[in-house]
């Protein structure tokens, strides 16, 4: 069957949409999100009945999430009854304005291959950014330019931007820091309980929040380990460090992440709090007693002070 134009269900532009008999889909290309594919059941609900009007206003995270995924390359997503729920509790891992505006420079550094290029953007294509309408685009584009990041090179009919020397300093730390990465790096000591409490901890902080947590040894590499750490500790958005032990290489690690401005979660096994280094005894440090005492913990600070 021919692909059909309609309009997008969480933006509102219009897609094609084509039958996938086989698997009881229907994929659909949204110049503004991107590719995903809806089961007919869901499509039918969404057609005949307002059945998620109580999620309307987020259908942009949703937008942005989808277009997220789509510019990193991962397969399309496939949205049916058993998931529309967790999709929407995952497009409010939502985005603060500094996260929306930086996502916006990456997205243009991308773009560029040599300095002073213009850059033309379509603003119909907002969810790059997670922008509610063209209107806020519009605005993070101008607020750039305003803090020197952007230049504006736009006429009637079109818009264009160029990053700025100061543009394309701050694009390169985001690049460098990773700050679109759903990855957390976890510091701890390598003994059979802290182990064993990762392998608790790994599984339930990405079903709840979304994050892969991972620990060098747990990957395997071919590169001397301290290089690997550091690469691994820019590649994330966060770090877990954990003091229990009191061991250097954590120290180090999480002093590493601090220096490039990664938030870091400071926890420790309550009886060896007397135990901490005097530089770090004064951050919020999740005390501990039990594995599941940890996770819990560190799940909630998660959603409240990174997400």
């Amino acid at each position: 069957m021919l692909p059909t134009s309609k309009k997008c269900f969480f933006c509102n532009n219009d897609i094609f949409i084509s039958d996938d008999y086989s698997n009881s889909l229907k994929k659909c290309k949204c110049m503004n999100c991107g590719e995903y594919a809806i089961s007919e059941e869901l499509f039918e609900d969404i057609m005949n009945e307002d059945t998620y009007n109580k999620n309307i206003d987020n259908l942009y995270l949703i937008s942005g999430y989808l277009r997220e995924i789509n510019n990193r390359g991962e397969e399309f997503v496939i949205i049916d009854h058993k998931n529309i729920d967790d999709l929407f509790s995952q497009a409010l891992l939502s985005k603060s304005l500094l996260e929306k505006m930086n996502l916006i420079l990456v997205y243009i550094f991308n773009a560029t291959t040599y300095f002073s290029e213009k850059i033309i953007i379509n603003t119909s294509h907002y969810a790059i950014c997670y922008s509610k309408n063209e209107k806020e685009y519009l605005q993070m584009l101008q607020a750039l330019c305003d803090i020197e990041y952007l230049k504006n090179h736009s006429t009637f009919g079109e818009c264009s931007y160029s990053l700025t020397v100061n543009g394309f300093l701050k694009a390169e730390d985001l690049k460098g820091r990773s700050v679109i990465s759903n990855q957390c790096f976890v510091a701890m000591m390598f003994s059979e309980e802290m182990i064993e409490i990762f392998n608790k901890i790994k599984p339930l902080i990405m079903s709840e929040t979304n994050y892969d947590a991972i620990i060098i040894f747990k990957k395997e590499h071919n590169n001397n380990i301290c290089d690997e750490i550091i690469s691994e500790i820019r590649r994330s958005k966060f770090l877990i460090a954990d003091f229990t032990g009191q061991r250097g290489g954590v120290y180090f690690e999480a002093g590493f992440a601090y220096g490039l401005g990664l938030p870091v979660i400071w926890t420790c096994k309550r009886s060896e709090l007397k135990e901490l280094h005097f530089d770090i005894n004064h951050y919020n440090f999740i005390l501990w007693e039990t594995a599941e005492d940890l996770c819990s913990s560190i799940c909630k600070r998660i959603l409240a002070t990174i997400v």
